[in-house]
């Protein structure tokens, strides 16, 4: 498990390569700023090392624009088709924008998170934009 978080000077290079290198070893990661500081830049760089690396990465994103922008596709079709009808094949599941994922959704995707061998995650987002939509659980709202 490892995070790393923009401090508003940017990103320190010791930081980024620390992320790049452990993005290789496995587990989860948490990547976190501001909206343009360069989240989804270190992100692509270690998928990028992950897939020549041989393994099956799955790039997911709430919105149409971020899935387009991180190159893949949207958490809702990806939950729809491959979560709820079946297998995914994943090896790594790279989640931009979580911050705007309901619970629904991060329900469906913790279905995945029961795969044999275990999905590395890698996650990003910023907490200061907006909230999900249909942000509730059994129609009351979620704190």
């Amino acid at each position: 498990r490892w995070g790393l978080r923009e401090r508003g000077g940017g990103w320190r290079a010791r930081e980024v390569e620390g992320a790049k290198g452990r993005g290789g070893a496995g587990g989860w990661q948490w990547v976190t700023g501001d909206s343009g500081t360069g989240k989804s830049n270190i992100r692509r760089e270690i998928v990028g090392g992950l897939k020549s690396a041989g393994k099956n990465v799955v790039v997911v994103a709430k919105t149409h624009n971020a899935a387009m922008v991180a190159g893949g596709d949207t958490v809702d079709h990806f939950a729809w088709r491959h979560v709820r009808e079946g297998g995914n094949g994943a090896d790594v599941i790279w989640v931009d924008e979580i911050s705007m994922l309901d619970l629904r959704l991060l329900q469906d995707l913790n279905h995945a998170s029961f795969s044999d061998p275990p999905i590395q995650w890698l996650l990003s987002g910023d907490f200061n934009q907006y909230e999900p939509f249909f942000h509730s659980f059994f129609g009351l709202p979620v704190v």
